[in-house]
């Protein structure tokens, strides 16, 4: 059942990817709404198959290749949903609804590397705690980098005194900057709740809070990171270019983090 609602999420993510573009090329002032729609049906659905398979198997579903980018999905339009709500900008869904449905197709078509033997030592809630809040900070992060790219796009066109289909339907530079800043500070503190449950997690089963693991090192790397953008933001007052910018460069970290210790390295995290 769960496989199941799963595909009729992903369906969902790219008909609603499909009504973002169509809006983007010919303009239609009801189609982000009924992509929003979409999006939220689907995102429910996703949260039942999410229940159902953690009842299944008696933990988060996270923990093979497949089930980690479908937890990533969830969490990307789970964050996407809040900007909605927040803001009533349905346009930031045309870059980060595509990234949340690829995540979804390549949970869907790409076979695991590896089958995974659940056991005890992953039914503990500070296990389910680190792996969800380290996923929202991430959703988070990517809203703060649809933000970004959108910033530098628009800003290109105010730069070169145009205006054209695109930058009718981008918000204002304010606008975006505000939601990366929002974004960012919703995520950073997600990123440490993840961060430490991690090492609380890693004392009790390895009995070392911290094991030189490869995706340890880049989430530590990836949380000095976002401290100094907030930081400047905070402290400096940064705005516009600069931090965009740095919300693009800290979620391909992000990426990489994810995808590339899975696949690049070994270690405690190579699901």
């Amino acid at each position: 059942m769960a496989d199941l609602i799963s595909m009729i999420v992903l369906l969902g993510y790219v008909f609603a990817s499909a009504l973002h573009i169509i809006y983007i090329l010919k303009r239609h002032d009801k189609l982000p709404e009924t992509a929003n729609l979409i999006i939220g049906v689907s995102f429910l659905l996703h949260s039942v198959a999410i229940v159902l398979k953690f009842i299944s198997h008696g933990q988060i579903p996270a923990m093979t290749p497949g089930e980690s980018m479908a937890f990533f999905s969830w969490a990307i339009i789970g964050t996407l949903l809040f900007i909605n709500q927040r803001f009533k900008l349905y346009i930031l869904g045309a870059l980060i609804t595509p990234i949340a449905a690829s995540f979804m197709f390549a949970a869907a078509f790409i076979p695991p590397a590896r089958a995974i033997t659940y056991s005890s030592i992953m039914e503990s809630a500070w296990l389910t705690i680190h792996i969800t809040a380290a996923f929202t900070g991430n959703g988070f992060f990517a809203a703060a980098f649809c933000a970004g790219v959108m910033y530098l796009i628009q800003e290109s066109y105010i730069k070169k005194k145009q205006t054209g289909y695109l930058s009718k339907r981008l918000p204002s530079l304010s606008t975006l900057d505000k939601i990366n800043d929002i974004s960012l500070k919703a995520g950073f503190p997600f990123l440490t709740i993840g961060l430490i449950t991690g090492f609380i997690y890693a004392k009790m089963v390895w009995h070392s809070y911290f094991r030189w693991d490869p995706k340890e090192i880049l989430s530590i790397l990836s949380w000095i990171f976002y401290t100094i953008l907030l930081h400047e933001r905070i402290t400096v007052g940064w705005q516009g270019r600069r931090p965009a910018i740095m919300a693009i460069a800290g979620f391909i970290l992000v990426l990489f983090t994810f995808l590339g210790v899975n696949y690049l390295f070994t270690g405690h995290h190579k699901f």
